[in-house]
Formats: C-alpha cells, structure tokens, sequence
C-alpha cells in the first residue's frame, strides 16, 4: 500500500519542512498539529485520523510518549523523528506492543548518517587506543536545537563503544545556523586522522522521513523499527 496521506505533529522548522517534502511528492497532508492542537496527544484520535496512513512526529521530546499512546490506540502506524527521548523507549515499546501497532524511530532521518556510523565504528577499530590514538566527537547544530549532545552524535558514539568498548567524548557546540555537522577525531602521537559528515540542506532529514514512512506503511508491519530495518539490503547491521 502506498502512502498517500499522512498527519504531521510539530509545526516547527522541521515539520514544516516534512510538510513541504510530502506535498512536493503527491503525499497529502491531512493536519499539521502544533503544540495547542495536540495537548496530551488529544489531537491523534479514530476520527481525527480516520483514512490516515502515517503519522509523523516531528514534535519535542516530552511529547512523545503520549503521541505513541494516542496513535496506537487509534490503529495508524507512526514515525517518530523527535529526539531525546529514548530513556522512555521502553515504555514506548509497551505501547506499541499492546495494540499490535508498527512504529520507525530515527534520531536522524538521513541514510549517509547511517553510512557514516559504521565506518566510525571501523575507524576506531583501525585506530585503537591501544595503538596510541584518542578519539572524540564534535557535534555542531543551530543554535535553536534543544539536546546537547544530539541524538545523532549518541548514536556515533554508542556504536564507537560497540567496537572498540571504550565511548569517546562529545563537545557540543550549538551557533547559528549550521543544519547538522559531525566529526570524529583521531589523535595519534603524530598524526591526526578526521572523519567529518556534513548536512548542507535540512530537506536531507524531511525526505528521509518520507521514505521512512513510505516504507513502513508499503507492507503490513508490526513492531519497532529503526533506519537500520528499512535499509537491511544496503547496510550492515
């Protein structure tokens, strides 16, 4: 089934920018819910979302374990690209459990991200500690955004530990405008090896949360998913 018509919650820079991806692929959005339209996820109900095929919450991270009650119970399958979030995952999981619902969470929507993570993670098996190399992660983003660090920049640095065990340091810096910047750094004795992904435009995040919701809803699904599901065929787990 392909998706046709999905509801956004968050109408801020990122929401909007969802917004304007879905419409500019023939999705149609049913509602845009801002914060007053959506207290408590009081706005995700049967009959709000009646003939919905996704909801997309672009929202804040206090918001969404009420955003996931809500849309479970009204039977609509759900993206989650909030961030910050995750120390309530499980309960997240509980919900989406107890109504046999599907859900894909990212804490960032770009796919070269994901790229990006395993070749951290090979990077800091090739230039161990050991071998005399300290690592550490630079997280850049606009001055507006709300976690330091990013989710993005603990998702790097969790799969760095996976590999090599030890998690290295994140300096966070939040100025101007800058999309989404990170950079691991490796320091030898004598050299200096960095590895840097860069986001120049924020429609990267918008049309991955597209394709996220395309696929999600293109075969029946049940459970909790990250982008590592939905590209399987391409990336490593």
């Amino acid at each position: 089934m392909p998706c046709s018509r999905v509801v956004i919650i968050g109408d801020g820079a990122f929401g909007r920018a969802i917004a304007e991806r879905a419409t500019a692929r023939g999705i149609a959005v049913h509602r845009l819910l801002g914060r007053r339209d959506n207290v408590d996820g009081s706005g995700l109900t049967a009959a709000t979302l009646d003939g919905v095929d996704v909801v997309i919450d672009a929202s804040t991270a206090d918001a969404v374990p009420a955003n996931v009650a809500a849309t479970m119970r009204a039977g609509v399958p759900m993206i989650v690209g909030a961030t910050g979030w995750h120390d309530r995952l499980d309960v997240v999981r509980e919900y989406v459990a107890q109504h046999h619902g599907a859900l894909l969470h990212a804490a960032n929507f770009a796919a070269g991200v994901l790229r990006f993570t395993h070749l951290l993670a090979e990077a800091a098996r090739r230039f161990p500690r050991r071998a005399g190399y300290a690592s550490a992660l630079l997280d850049t983003h606009h001055a507006a955004k709300r976690d330091a660090p990013s989710g993005t920049a603990r998702q790097l640095a969790a799969a760095i530990e996976g590999a090599v065990g030890t998690r290295p340091e994140i300096t966070s810096l939040r100025v101007g405008h800058v999309p989404g910047t990170h950079e691991l750094v490796l320091d030898g004795p004598y050299e200096q090896i960095r590895i840097v992904h860069e986001v120049r435009d924020r429609r990267l995040f918008a049309d991955g949360a597209v394709d996220a919701a395309s696929w999600l809803v293109e075969t029946p699904r049940a459970g909790v998913f990250t982008l590592t599901d939905m590209l399987a065929d391409e990336v490593p787990a």
